[in-house]
């Protein structure tokens, strides 16, 4: 098995496009937005991961659609407030570059893989073998609340906060989200249960959520937060 030492980078490299394939038709970028939860459905995007590196430059986001206008981007992986370091198992361009147990939290990540599939990692998955299935990007902060299809038990991590979650369906089109400050866990899960997703996992909350669409904010930050990690996709 590579050692931690052999396994990780200090910097990836530039961030790259991983192209994700879904099945059937669909429009690009789809608002299937509720009541509480802004939803855009995502069909056949590239996808890029703006961090590359324990310590990523910080942005709002105002400053990464003006990077891409054409994208629809939403805030990702956590990161440490008092020093900028990203938090939770971190791969950017099939290269590892945070592992797991680095830090006091985020042991679970969502995974998209070089062939454009997604999934769900814990920690009971070492990294080395993550990386020989071919994990392309991760995103790491919260809880994985869907897995495979089935609803994980609730350990109070979706609480009165504004949430960001990532996620994906069986025919592999992408979901991010948005919840409003005090949707509850239980009317959210309610409110995407017809969504019949295989993956969902819980991403930053508070100050940290914002997303925007074609150099549009649909969701603007509530402190005008810096984050150091994005998701985008066009």
């Amino acid at each position: 098995m590579l050692s931690l030492t052999t396994l990780k980078s200090r910097n990836t490299g530039g961030a790259t496009w991983v192209q994700v394939h879904s099945k059937g038709r669909g429009e690009k970028f789809q608002n299937i937005s509720t009541a509480n939860i802004k939803i855009y459905k995502a069909h056949n995007p590239q996808v890029l991961k703006t961090a590359t590196s324990k310590h990523p430059a910080l942005a709002i986001l105002p400053d990464v659609m003006a990077q891409y206008p054409d994208a629809l981007i939403m805030n990702a992986s956590g990161f440490n407030i008092k020093t900028g370091d990203i938090t939770g198992f971190q791969i950017n361009n099939g290269a590892l570059f945070t592992n797991w147990g680095e830090n006091k939290w985020a042991y679970e990540a969502f995974i998209i893989n070089k062939d454009g599939s997604m999934t769900t990692y814990d920690s009971s998955t070492p990294a080395s073998q993550i990386l020989a299935n071919d994990a392309e990007q991760s995103y790491s902060f919260g809880k994985i609340l869907i897995k495979k299809g089935k609803i994980q038990e609730n350990d109070g991590s979706v609480n009165w906060m504004i949430h960001s979650f990532i996620g994906n369906d069986k025919q592999n089109n992408l979901y991010l989200m948005i919840s409003e400050t005090n949707a509850g866990y239980e009317n959210i899960m309610d409110q995407i249960k017809n969504l019949n997703l295989a993956n969902l996992v819980l991403m930053d909350g508070g100050g940290s959520p914002q997303m925007g669409l074609n150099g549009q904010t649909i969701v603007p930050s509530q402190d005008n937060r810096q984050v150091g990690d994005f998701i985008v996709l066009k």
